[in-house]
């Protein structure tokens, strides 16, 4: 699934670079990071946080048992920014540590993925751009 949305991203990105309908994750809250890394320290837990994959490492390497895993995640969540949709700007999902993503792979449950197939249909010429501008998308 992470392969489908992130290629569909790409696709649509340079197709259409001020319409494609992406998901963005932006890094979290820097010194609120710094303070569950401190605080964490004091306990014996020594989390790296210079990237998103380096901190799930150090959460596995600290999460010796589901309980703890559970605690480590709700921590780690607690700084982190929402993801977002956007058709411009910074495009880099922090979470899964990828240039561009969309969401492809969920038509039925979510209405962002209607857009992408939409999308990526005219595309494919299966079908006509559709009418709508970046800031029907914001609404």
């Amino acid at each position: 699934m992470l392969l489908a949305n992130v290629s569909v991203a790409e696709v649509l990105l340079k197709a259409y670079p001020k319409l494609a309908f992406l998901r963005r994750h932006s890094p979290p809250k820097q010194n609120m990071m710094e303070k569950l890394e401190q605080s964490l320290h004091k306990l014996g837990i020594f989390l790296d946080i210079s990237s998103s994959g380096q901190l799930h490492q150090s959460i596995w390497h600290h999460a010796t048992d589901p309980l703890r895993m559970r605690v480590l995640n709700l921590l780690c969540s607690k700084p982190m920014n929402k993801a977002e949709y956007h058709c411009t700007g910074e495009h880099h999902h922090y979470a899964l540590n990828v240039p561009h993503y969309t969401h492809f792979t969920s038509p039925i449950r979510r209405f962002a993925d209607i857009v992408v197939h939409r999308l990526l249909a005219a595309h494919l010429g299966s079908s006509p751009l559709p009418s709508w501008t970046v800031e029907d998308l914001a609404g």
